[in-house]
């Protein structure tokens, strides 16, 4: 079957764009109802999407210098198909200035806008002949940083205020470097060298870490589905970063373990195989269809002293007041430290947003400390850089709760020291360690 890609991907951009979806989500779908069409074509439609996407704002400000019709004036098929034709121009040398704006032209006609075909081909072929002399805001501009690395202004803002010029430049940057998947095995099998020699098989290159060893990154392959180790349990997808609550959490053989909001279960599964089989893990999840995943990903990779069940963080459990040796509340955030994954997440989060995460991270954390038992450790952890929803709600943890705060660099790879702040946090920077880790945080409290 003939299938035109950038008719897939003008589908795409246009559910989420005009209909507010995540693009992760909807590209995923579209390359598993395509996965028959050649790594290629799925390698341009992942491009495109995801340049579209993570460029908006830049690009936005592209055609709007060459545009008479501004780009929130144009028509929704328009607009992406403008979108699709600039990025390819400004962003991918190989797909050639010609097909792109040629391409662009063709898709107006066929979603029934011939009448603008010449508007199409007049923008874009004026961006192709001008691209060398954009004119974008220098830094004394205030919308420097977010024009160049299309982000919304108030972001910038943000993290300048916080952070500083630099770091702020640095970390907007961090969010278009891509590097290797990274994994866990699933070592209760086998060793991570052993899952490397097997992946070398699939011509999957897969290098073992020497700080935290039962995590690999991987590059040369499809589409997860199908390599056959995922599908057989060997390992699962999971950050550097969100494996460092494993350390933090430190667990003893038979401790008991509540993750309260454990979707997709990657933190769950971590700890469970670090316990023995007196030691379990309860992992919860506000709806079914969390918890559905963590019974799909806890099955896929044969872990059975994990124990799933539907709960609201936010509702307390009587039966569990003072039963557990470790709790992990990795709770609800903004996500802006994983901006390289989920490009999208920078326009759906607003200032409003940030403040009732902060709000009910309190409100969850207030509920489930109860769970924890006398010198049993409480670790709380976001994939955010905001400090509002992460250091600041930490603080007031300690200030609020009978719990002593534990200085996590002692309990890391000594490599990854540098993170830990003047109160024993891990604050992770996205960017740093080669932008081999998500930004994120983790703090770890003892029951006085």
């Amino acid at each position: 079957m003939q299938v035109n890609t950038r008719n897939v991907i003008l589908d795409i951009l246009t559910e989420v764009n005009e209909n507010g979806r995540y693009v992760n989500k909807v590209l995923n779908e579209a390359l598993r109802k395509y996965q028959y069409l050649s790594h290629e074509e799925r390698a341009f439609i992942s491009q495109v999407v995801l340049g579209c996407v993570e460029r908006k704002i830049t690009l936005d400000y592209i055609i709007n210098l060459f545009s008479k019709v501004k780009v929130n004036k144009m028509k929704p098929v328009i607009r992406n198909i403008m979108r699709m034709g600039t990025y390819q121009i400004i962003y991918m040398d190989k797909t050639g200035d010609f097909a792109a704006c040629d391409e662009a032209v063709r898709l107006a006609a066929k979603r029934g806008f011939a009448t603008l075909k010449g508007f199409v081909n007049g923008v874009l072929r004026n961006i192709s002949r001008n691209k060398s002399d954009i004119k974008y805001p220098d830094k004394t501009s205030g919308d420097y940083l977010s024009v160049t690395y299309s982000t919304p202004q108030w972001i910038c803002d943000m993290w300048v205020c916080a952070y500083g010029f630099d770091n702020a430049q640095r970390m907007l940057a961090s969010q278009f470097e891509t590097g290797p998947l990274t994994i866990r095995c699933n070592t209760s099998v086998l060793k991570p060298a052993k899952l490397a020699e097997k992946l070398a098989l699939h011509n999957i290159k897969a290098v073992v870490r020497d700080d935290i060893t039962e995590a690999l990154q991987i590059t040369g392959y499809d589409y997860l589905e199908g390599i056959d180790e995922f599908n057989q349990g060997l390992f699962t997808v999971q950050d550097l970063s969100s494996m460092l609550v494993r350390y933090a959490a430190a667990p003893r053989p038979d401790d008991v373990v509540i993750d309260v909001c454990a979707a997709p279960g990657g933190k769950s599964m971590h700890i469970a195989q670090s316990l023995s089989s007196e030691g379990y893990v309860d992992a919860r999840d506000v709806s079914d269809a969390k918890t559905q995943i963590i019974r799909q990903n806890a099955g896929r990779m044969g872990i059975t002293n994990i124990k799933v069940s539907t709960a609201d963080a936010l509702i307390p459990d009587d039966n569990m007041i003072q039963k557990a040796d470790i709790v992990i509340a990795d709770l609800p955030c903004s996500g802006l430290g994983v901006l390289n994954k989920k490009p999208d997440i920078k326009y759906h989060v607003t200032l409003e947003s940030l403040k009732e995460l902060a709000g009910l991270q309190r409100k969850i954390l207030d509920t489930v400390n109860a769970y924890v038992r006398k010198s049993g450790t409480l670790i709380y952890s976001t994939c955010t850089v905001n400090p509002e929803e992460n250091v600041q709600n930490a603080l007031w943890f300690a200030a609020e709760h009978d719990f002593d705060i534990v200085n996590l660099a002692g309990r890391i790879p000594a490599r990854l020291a540098s993170c830990v702040d003047s109160n024993g946090f891990i604050q992770i920077m996205p960017g740093m360690f080669d932008n081999d880790f998500d930004g994120f945080f983790i703090a770890a409290f003892v029951r006085r």
